[in-house]
């Protein structure tokens, strides 16, 4: 497992008894890592619009240093695209040589997204409180809010992050700036 942080700019590794070492450095506001099928770490390094591919070994190449892509939050589609969700509101689609094409955009703080085995994407919507659901062509659905207390539905409170677990039948596991994990 690792994680990105803004504040120190750095990524570190942990491993299963929770004991943590810096994996890099040097990143100017980490935000957003996927690992590919090979097992490559992305990881978005917001201050400089880059992306960074680490070997599991720790060996650092640009990925992407291009403008606009000042990234929130990665994942990874089956066909093995990057896409990244930005702070300019939009999500590209990196091909494996590191060219983005623009998905989806009049997105409203996409800070997480995933991908499920069809090729769906998934995006939370920061300020919305909403998950919407992008086919692989790019078709727009809500995806979810959540019911409390009565069948309306309201906003997730600052959605920052999800995680779609592969099971027979698929789980979203949405974490809230505000609240607990939801499921």
């Amino acid at each position: 497992m690792g994680t990105a942080t803004g504040s120190s700019d750095n990524v570190y590794k942990y491993a299963p008894n929770g004991s943590s070492t810096v994996f890099a450095t040097g990143l100017s506001y980490a935000y957003g890592l996927a690992l590919d099928g090979s097992g490559n770490l992305f990881v978005g390094n917001w201050g400089n619009s880059a992306i960074y591919k680490y070997t599991s070994g720790g060996s650092q190449s640009t990925f992407y240093g291009g403008p606009n892509v000042q990234t929130y939050s990665m994942t990874f589609n089956p066909l093995g695209d990057l896409m990244v969700g930005t702070s300019s509101n939009y999500i590209y689609s990196f091909n494996t040589s590191g060219t983005p094409t623009p998905f989806a955009s009049g997105l409203n703080s996409p800070l997480a997204l995933a991908s499920d085995a069809a090729g769906n994407i998934y995006q939370a919507n920061l300020s919305t409180g909403s998950i919407n659901a992008f086919t692989p062509g790019g078709t727009k659905t809500t995806f979810s809010t959540v019911a409390v207390r009565s069948l309306a539905a309201v906003p997730i409170p600052e959605p920052s992050a999800i995680l779609l677990i592969g099971l027979a039948i698929p789980a979203l596991l949405l974490a809230s700036r505000r609240r607990a994990i939801h499921r």
